[in-house]
């Protein structure tokens, strides 16, 4: 298949646009509304347009150069988690074609066409999965970049990235999902979560805290008010949370409660 190069990605008034020449010409990079991707934008906003713009990096467009718009693309494309993503989904595959019965194999290496639909169509589901959660490390370069122009503190693009990275980990293990507008739906109080089953916010930060490396004594929390929380550390130190916060309100939170450990344990 014939790729494409791109070198930026635009959204105007009307639509979106992609700056692009094929690999196999040599003609100039010329600026093209792409009605498709203008249509997901307008149906799915950002996120759809980003999941899009990643599909179609596996399959079609290569891009380069280094405009600030696909700067974030390259950012997700190239990092640790999409490898991760990647051999996840190299694995469901194969547990996909072993679970298959002999006859089923046989069809679908004949090239049998009832079976490399099923087949390519349970790939195709895999790979949608796949990228609609590489566009949080679209959102995680957005949200470093802005922290690090709004905070005069010299703190580096590592700095933010190693703490956001681990909580973006420890958040796919709990289904959570930051795109929606109450990403921690289904977590509650200690008490709720052992009375009713729901996602425990106190191991969620306490999974989160020693992946950065920090040791804590005890974590608690109980609810405030209705979707309103109260992580206390150690018997001493209180953060107030919610359900719909953010990635970056979950950052705040995360590097409070570190900074404040590590200030407690200077004082020892």
């Amino acid at each position: 298949m014939k790729k494409i190069y791109v070198n930026k990605i635009t959204i105007e008034k009307d639509g979106v646009y992609i700056s692009y020449h094929k690999t196999s010409d040599f003609k100039p990079y010329r600026s093209v509304k792409i009605n498709y991707l203008t249509n997901i934008y307008i149906k799915d906003g950002q996120k759809g347009l980003d999941r899009e713009i990643l599909s179609a990096m596996f399959e079609v467009a290569d891009l380069r150069g280094d405009h600030p718009s696909i700067k974030r693309y390259l950012y997700a494309y190239n990092s640790e988690y999409k490898i991760n993503l990647y051999k996840e989904l190299a694995d469901k595959l194969h547990y996909y074609y072993v679970n298959l019965n002999e006859n089923d194999k046989a069809k679908l290496l004949s090239h049998d066409d009832m079976e490399i639909v099923n087949y390519f169509a349970h790939k195709k589901y895999l790979e949608s999965v796949m990228c609609d959660k590489l566009t949080i490390k679209c959102d995680e370069y957005d949200l470093i970049n802005k922290m690090i122009e709004e905070n005069k503190d010299d703190k580096s693009f590592s700095y933010y990235e190693k703490i956001i990275n681990n909580i973006i980990e420890v958040s796919d293990d709990y289904d959570v999902k930051f795109h929606r507008d109450c990403p921690f739906d289904g977590f509650g109080s200690d008490e709720e979560s052992k009375k009713f089953g729901m996602c425990s916010f106190s191991e969620f930060f306490k999974e989160i805290l020693e992946k950065n490396n920090i040791e804590i004594e005890d974590i608690s929390t109980r609810e405030k008010s209705a979707g309103k929380y109260i992580v206390t550390i150690d018997n001493n130190h209180e953060f107030e949370i919610n359900a719909w916060e953010k990635l970056d309100n979950v950052f705040d939170d995360v590097e409070s409660m570190i900074n404040v450990i590590k200030d407690k344990n200077l004082e020892i």
